[in-house]
């Protein structure tokens, strides 16, 4: 067939060719229509080719929209359910010892600005479809603090930690940016300390490594009066996200996925690993980070023992990791989320942007086998992870279709990394300036429990994160130097059945040991303690807690009027305002479960939302046409007139939720571009 043409010409000569004629048949590729890339993929497997050695096509130029990477998607997402959490920021520091060009550090970060696209680029939807849109002419947004006035050392040290945490946990607009902010503070004429923040979504780990190294450049050259001569780059972040959506729904995503679904199977399985509370209904992602190390001697052991094995630190200490909270959790089916770079291909090396990606780690634990055995597990998982590493963690949660819950991550709950070490950011010198780390509290905790090691060549550094709803201090105090004589013992014995080492020295896994209050017996304990303090504000208007309260409660009357009952959707079509606000614990007060929807979305999706979800109202706002338009069997359209209900009691009605009763439905898209919604309980 003719149209087959294309396809049958792409494949030809591909592996006689180099350079720029290979570029020019991936931008090609790119550019085709999704059967013919289906259909090239499948031609070059079939001849044993490996479409990954053709490189990355600049190929931005030639797209109206640019879509967003699949890891950009994700975050977008959970963006839009908390547009204020400060949960998805990368921040760094650096002291600056010695006489600074203040000129000089701006024009440097406006030259990283001009260079890396993905640092002003912004995120919008238009109706389902998300999009990275560039700024152009973006400066860089660097606030100036003088400390200096602060002659005691302690306290100026004080007073710059509390601005430092206030500064970083601002929240980021993806929709308007800016997504790289710096802020400097002047601590004497020759002190100062750099913090810079950025939004997950255009950076990570290796990316903010980058940023230093070509900031210090940039800096170093304009301070002597030059033009900074880093080589170009060969490509940009949006040619990396328009090429991984092109080759990954081609075919390659689905050949990888086939990996994932046997290595991890149906059931995912939650880790509950001695847990001080209950899980919440929401992540509220508060935590703290406890810093440890292995001590000197275990260190050595452990690096001579990775030696004579012929493995990795890496995988010693995720299989003894694995053993520890199999332990705790009185579970044999442990999965530890893995982060990996990304950054396998040499032409996205140099470039700033949202690359890593998660890998989900599967140890299956039986105590009748040795240390040796798990290893040899973790190491050949390990291995096929990495021949399969290119399927984005947003796609495993979507086809492996975990039961959807905010209260934690899906398919993994624990995560493990080991770091390198950066020696250029604790001893770099330039223009006149000795350049440091400037070390902060790590606060916030994405996982149940995270472990993070750095081995500098003497020490085994750890990191412990955990999550404060879950756990307290206390509790993981004690798991680290449980954990670290777990390590001595693997080392003691390695060939030795797991069970024969002995237990912890802690008691069983614990049940729960204290219930956690309900979203709405916190909110009512708030509105008796500070029944006049502010609860919210939106541009001229704002609301008491008690005011607020009232309001709710009054709309939860006329709810109920209606005949919402527990367990029952009520959809909110209004943008975020107090209205909006109102609306929100009013359903919760009604027993309802609240379903958020999308203004923008288009018509057609919203009335399958509905439809979908069996939603019993409908609440717009007051002129919104789509409250009759969008005629959808037993669903009954309300708009915002609150005089409808101001004549209702303001007293709470009389409405007893448990920890099972739903809350809020979510809809996200899968694979399909459907709509599938997710039932989000009160406990």
């Amino acid at each position: 067939m003719e149209r087959h043409g294309p396809v049958h010409g792409l494949t030809g000569g591909i592996w006689r060719m180099t350079g720029t004629t290979a570029a020019r048949i991936a931008k090609r590729f790119v550019g085709l229509p999704l059967e013919q890339r289906q259909q090239f993929l499948a031609r070059l497997r079939q001849e044993g080719k490996d479409f990954s050695l053709l490189p990355v096509p600049v190929s931005r130029h030639d797209f109206s929209t640019i879509p967003l990477s699949f890891a950009q998607q994700r975050l977008l997402f959970l963006w839009q359910l908390d547009p204020l959490s400060d949960a998805y920021k990368m921040t760094t520091g650096l002291r600056l010892q010695g006489p600074l060009n203040e000129p000089a550090l701006r024009r440097a970060f406006d030259h990283l600005i001009e260079r890396h696209e993905v640092l002003r680029t912004v995120f919008h939807t238009d109706g389902d479809q998300a999009q990275q849109v560039l700024l152009h002419d973006q400066t860089v947004a660097l606030d100036s603090i003088d400390l200096s006035g602060l002659a005691d050392v302690e306290l100026r040290d004080a007073e710059l930690a509390l601005r430092v945490a206030t500064v970083t946990s601002q929240p980021f607009d993806l929709r308007t940016g800016p997504l790289l902010r710096a802020h400097l503070f002047r601590l004497a004429s020759d002190e100062h300390v750099l913090v810079v923040s950025m939004h997950h979504i255009v950076s990570d780990g290796w990316s903010m490594d980058v940023m230093i190294q070509e900031f210090v450049h940039c800096y170093q050259a304009y301070c002597e009066g030059r033009e900074p001569a880093l080589p170009e780059l060969p490509l940009q972040y949006a040619d990396y996200a328009i090429w991984q959506r092109s080759w990954l729904e081609a075919g390659e995503g689905a050949r990888q996925l086939d990996y994932w679904r046997s290595q991890l199977g149906d059931e995912q399985p939650l880790l509950d690993a001695a847990q001080d509370f209950p899980r919440p209904v929401t992540q509220s992602y508060q935590g703290e980070h406890l810093r440890f190390d292995f001590g000197a001697d275990l260190s050595r052991q452990l690096n001579a023992f990775a030696r004579t094995q012929g493995m990795t630190l890496f995988m010693l200490v995720l299989a003894g990791f694995s053993l520890f909270l199999s332990r705790k959790a009185g579970q044999r089916d442990i999965r530890i989320g893995v982060p990996n770079a990304n950054r396998g291909r040499a032409e996205t090396e140099g470039l700033i942007g949202f690359f890593i990606n998660t890998q989900v780690l599967r140890c299956q634990v039986d105590e009748r086998l040795s240390y040796l055995d798990l290893l040899a597990q973790i190491r050949d998982t390990s291995f096929g992870a990495q021949a399969h590493q290119d399927v984005p963690f947003e796609q495993l949660v979507d086809q492996l279709a975990p039961e959807r819950s905010l209260g934690h991550n899906p398919l993994f709950q624990a995560k493990f990394n080991q770091n390198v070490i950066l020696k250029q950011k604790t001893a770099l010198k330039l223009a006149g300036l000795e350049v440091s780390e400037y070390a902060f509290d790590k606060q916030g905790a994405h996982f149940d429990l995270a472990l993070d090691i750095t081995d500098d060549g003497t020490l085994i550094h750890g990191d412990m994160a955990y999550a404060s709803d879950l756990y307290r201090r206390a509790t993981v105090e004690g798991f680290i130097p449980e954990m670290l004589a777990l390590f001595k013992t693997l080392l003691d014995a390695p060939q030795a059945p797991l069970f024969s080492l002995g237990a912890l020295a802690i008691e069983p896994p614990r049940q729960v040991r204290e219930a956690a209050p309900q979203v709405l017996q916190l909110w009512d304990q708030q509105v008796r303690t500070q029944p006049d303090a502010l609860a919210a504000r939106c541009l001229d208007r704002s609301l008491t807690t008690l005011e607020l309260d009232q309001a709710a409660n009054q709309l939860a009357h006329h709810l109920i009027r209606m005949g919402i009952s527990e367990g029952q959707p009520v959809a909110v079509l209004m943008e975020r305002s107090l209205d909006w606000l109102t609306a929100v614990l009013a359903i919760f007060k009604a027993g309802g479960v609240y379903m958020p929807l999308d203004v923008k979305a288009q018509d057609a999706r919203l009335q399958q939302m509905l439809c979908n979800a069996e939603a019993k109202v409908l609440l717009c706002a007051e002129g919104d046409v789509r409250q009759t338009s969008l005629d959808v069997a037993g669903c009954e359209g309300l708009a915002w007139i609150p005089a409808l209900w101001q004549a209702l009691p303001v007293s709470r009605p009389d409405i007893t939720l448990s920890a099972d009763s739903a809350a809020y439905v979510i809809h996200t898209s899968g694979s399909t571009g459907q709509p599938k919604g997710v039932l989000v309980s009160q406990g």
